[in-house]
């Protein structure tokens, strides 16, 4: 019989970052075991799976690369 605060982690995936959000605080870093309820082994396949996520481009480093929402500007012509 599964434990109360057990979680079904059985889908973590670097490539669904709505499920991985839920494990980010508001200024997008890694919330502690403590406040997930996560074991340490699980603890870890989301840390990893969140710093992959990163890395590829489906979840913002910081707080600060999502308030950019100014378009790009096109380079000066000449």
């Amino acid at each position: 019989m599964p434990k109360k605060n057990e979680k079904n982690l059985d889908m973590i995936d670097y490539k669904k970052s709505d499920a991985l959000r839920k494990f980010l605080d508001s200024q997008f870093r890694i919330k502690n075991h403590k406040y997930t309820g996560l074991s340490t082994k699980d603890q870890r396949r989301v840390a990893n799976a969140v710093k992959i996520a990163r890395f590829m481009g489906f979840l913002p480093y910081t707080r600060a690369q999502i308030r950019s929402n100014q378009p790009v500007r096109p380079a000066p012509e000449e």
